[in-house]
């Protein structure tokens, strides 16, 4: 597995730095996209006194540790591909934290995401550096692209100039950008 911890040792920090750069954005709904074993959705549900949440995730083993380890009766669970998921509204906010890298279809399942609300929060491992790319890969040294392959399922590696440009094309408008 690629995640035998199931991410949950990380989902405190990622859910405070979600928390810091929503920063006063007043939002009633969420839809957390590849939610995993529900850390950071049961943590923005809580801070965010949400009452509409649903945790979406393709794997069936995850939405059920999700549902037997979370009972927060404001948080649906649901298995399902987001491309094949089609709420009755859309979301006040769409998290997507950790997954677009791991995305054969990175275009598709943007341009999928941006139907489903209002405002979509990405969070991206900046991978192609000029530390990475340029120093360490090109000198032999290292290869952290190759590393983060084999460690974590990432198939894309991107910058900052290539997910502006991606999410020109997925119809994306940056309202606000930063590092965390």
């Amino acid at each position: 597995s690629k995640n035998p911890k199931l991410h949950l040792e990380q989902s405190i920090l990622k859910a405070s730095q979600i928390l810091y750069f929503l920063g006063d954005i007043h939002i009633e709904s969420l839809l957390d996209v590849a939610c995993g074993a529900g850390g950071i959705t049961k943590i923005l549900s809580k801070e965010l006194s949400l009452r509409d949440v649903v945790g979406l995730d393709v794997s069936n083993a995850m939405i059920e540790v999700a549902k037997s380890s979370i009972t927060d009766s404001s948080i649906q669970w649901i298995c399902a591909d987001v491309l094949d998921y089609t709420p009755n509204k859309r979301f006040d906010l769409v998290t997507c934290i950790d997954i677009v890298e791991h995305v054969e279809d990175d275009l598709r399942f943007l341009k999928k995401v941006a139907t489903l609300g209002d405002l979509i929060l990405l969070k991206v491992p900046m991978e192609d550096s000029i530390l990475d790319n340029k120093i360490l890969r090109r000198w032999g040294i290292r290869d952290p692209w190759k590393e983060s392959e084999q460690k974590y399922g990432h198939i894309h590696h991107y910058n900052e100039k290539q997910l502006l440009s991606l999410f020109e094309r997925a119809n994306l408008h940056v309202i606000r950008l930063g590092y965390i």
